[in-house]
């Protein structure tokens, strides 16, 4: 069981059948937040919104906050968002860094 996984936007492999509910979700807000909106046919909706990138780092990070908390909770309601951080490895990069919960898993 993993306890309040930690997700980043580093690429991982995808499994095509997750070891567990846990697993699963992480999968699925990995996916969202790794995801351009526009990109994902017939879901236009799913995913971040490109025309951040270009916004002055500060207001990039505000905005990516609400984007990921509004689509987590549109389009993996199972996950909870416990803390939302940022890694910066060099000016002007923003690698988000989540740690979530999975509602109704002990």
């Amino acid at each position: 069981m993993l306890v309040n996984p930690v997700i980043n936007s580093v690429t991982s492999k995808i499994s095509l059948a997750p070891e567990s509910i846990e697993a699963e979700v992480v999968q699925n807000v990995r996916m969202i937040i790794t995801t351009i909106k526009g990109s994902v046919p017939l879901f236009r909706d799913f995913g971040l919104d490109s025309r951040i990138i270009d916004s002055p780092t500060l207001m990039a990070q505000a905005k990516i906050s609400t984007e990921i908390i509004r689509q987590v909770r549109k389009y993996e309601p199972r996950a909870k968002i416990t803390s939302l951080k940022y890694d910066v490895p060099e000016i002007g990069h923003l690698r988000p860094i989540l740690t979530i919960a999975v509602k109704g898993v002990k």
